[in-house]
């Protein structure tokens, strides 16, 4: 399959929200029903793998183009006060069930699934770390991944 050659990996993005966009969910001020909806979305990711492998499969069944999952993770309303084009969200444990329960579906998908990536690393979406000045917080997804 000679269209193949040159091609190591496609990338996959999926990002979580309770609502029906991003940005529209508060990082702090959710209720029972925000909660279950993220998470709900967070497991959506598990269809998409299947899906996405099952089409890779019909045309490179030797599986030797990876699913890179570059971009993953609850995209929620940033910090009031905070520049909204800068995307900074706090984190809860929230963001830490859906950290810890995504690469599940990763590791049941491994075959196709060779990397993955968290949305972003420190002050946006999802984030391992916040800081503010010389100030610096790790933060549940930090400690979910770290395990």
């Amino acid at each position: 399959m000679p269209y193949f050659s040159n091609i190591e990996g496609i990338s996959l993005h999926h990002y979580s929200w309770a609502d029906h966009m991003p940005m529209a969910d508060s990082s702090t001020d959710f209720g029972e029903a925000e909660y279950a909806q993220l998470l709900k979305n967070g497991y959506a990711m598990e269809n998409m793998l299947a899906e996405h492998g099952a089409i890779m499969g019909q045309f490179d069944p030797d599986q030797k183009v990876a699913m890179v999952i570059d971009d993953w993770g609850a995209w929620l309303k940033p910090e009031p006060g905070r520049n909204p084009d800068w995307l900074r969200q706090q984190n809860s444990l929230r963001d830490a069930i859906l950290a810890s329960v995504t690469p599940n579906g990763f590791a049941r998908h491994a075959d196709r699934v060779r990397m993955s990536n968290i949305a972003q690393m420190v002050n946006a979406i999802q984030s391992m770390e916040l800081t503010d000045g010389p100030e610096m917080v790790l933060t549940p997804t930090y400690h979910a991944y770290r395990m």
